[in-house]
């Protein structure tokens, strides 16, 4: 940072510095570079700051339609914690079998799936992605008075793209983790309740400290160990515990919401408010989909799941008075 100070302000500048062009000024590669470079970096700031870091949408995970030792990514768009935009514009045929047979170096104890009652070798997988760039576009470079056997290319364009990757373990913190629940121990109105040994002047010290400073808005903290997003996961059934040999992918092998990270833009909050605002549900229980990723490999989880958060009201209220209008409606007619 510098500083430039005066007798009535104090300033401080960032390392962002733009191109400022004026007539006559001699420009080489390095100003083109740097002007891409400005916008650039400003964006994934913005990506950063504003959005956060997630899928956006799509990039679902899918079965083949006769199952078969390939999964489907859909397309999507997903922003890793630099801000990288990460596109991916058609549908994406990925060979799990290929993958494995591929890998070098000792193998790597399966995770345990959940629900996973059976006496068999089951491995879990999670699919990430990753960003990638990769130059392209040689054209030869212009060397004035250079022969013909001297003439060399470079690239002259950078092409974006992405990796699709297979990884046994994901970092906790990269993880999305479910809100809290009314009676946890973090919830504030537990958390700040005035202790029985507390003196009047401590407890609300706390109080203002609670309202003052925590709600203040940090900025995003650093990245993961590792940067990439998690799409989800896949749990094989490996044949005669071998390393490389699985039965084909079915759909309840596949968790789309396992670790898997959204950024709350407008699209998505008005795509689950269409299917869950008619309940009238607290916000908390749309954007916290993190609990939900247990109902896609266990049935009973996923009906209690769906009675608890989504349709709670459903539940309790509207399907008895539905089951009284149902046999009102099959009820003889009173004749006059």
């Amino acid at each position: 940072m510098n500083k430039k100070n005066s007798k009535d302000k104090d300033c401080s500048y960032n390392n962002f510095k733009r191109a400022r062009y004026f007539h006559g000024m001699l420009m080489t590669d390095r100003d083109f570079r740097e002007e891409q470079q400005y916008h650039i970096d400003k964006r994934k700031l913005l990506n950063r700051m504003l959005h956060g870091w997630g899928v956006v949408c799509g990039l679902e995970i899918k079965p083949t339609p006769t199952p078969s030792s390939t999964i489907k990514i859909r397309p999507g768009l997903a922003l890793d914690c630099k801000g990288n935009e990460i596109f991916a514009s058609e549908e994406y045929s990925l060979n799990i079998d290929k993958i494995l047979k591929s890998e070098s170096g000792p193998k790597v104890p399966a995770s345990v799936c959940v629900e996973t009652d059976r006496e068999i070798n089951v491995r879990k997988l999670y699919i990430i992605i990753r960003y990638k760039e990769n130059d392209t576009d040689q054209v030869p470079i212009y060397a004035p008075g250079g022969g013909c056997e001297e003439k060399a290319c470079d690239s002259s364009r950078i092409r974006e793209g992405y990796c699709l990757e297979l990884v046994n373990e994901i970092n906790t913190k990269c993880c999305p983790t479910p809100l809290r629940i009314p009676d946890h121990k973090d919830n504030p109105c537990i958390k700040y309740m005035q202790g029985e040994a507390e003196s009047e002047t401590d407890y609300k010290e706390r109080i203002r400290t609670f309202i003052c400073e925590d709600f203040l808005m940090p900025c995003p903290g650093d990245c993961c160990d590792d940067i990439y997003v998690v799409l989800g996961s896949i749990c094989l059934n490996m044949k005669n515990s071998s390393g490389t040999e699985f039965d084909p992918i079915e759909t309840y092998m596949i968790n789309n919401w396992d670790c898997r990270k959204y950024v709350m833009s407008f699209g998505l909050l008005q795509h689950w408010m269409r299917l869950l605002a008619p309940q009238k549900l607290p916000i908390e229980y749309i954007v916290d989909y993190a609990r939900w990723k247990d109902s896609c490999v266990d049935l009973d989880t996923a009906v209690n799941i769906f009675k608890t958060y989504i349709c709670p009201a459903t539940t309790e209220q509207v399907l008895p008075k539905i089951e009284r209008i149902a046999k009102e409606k099959t009820r003889p007619a009173k004749k006059s």
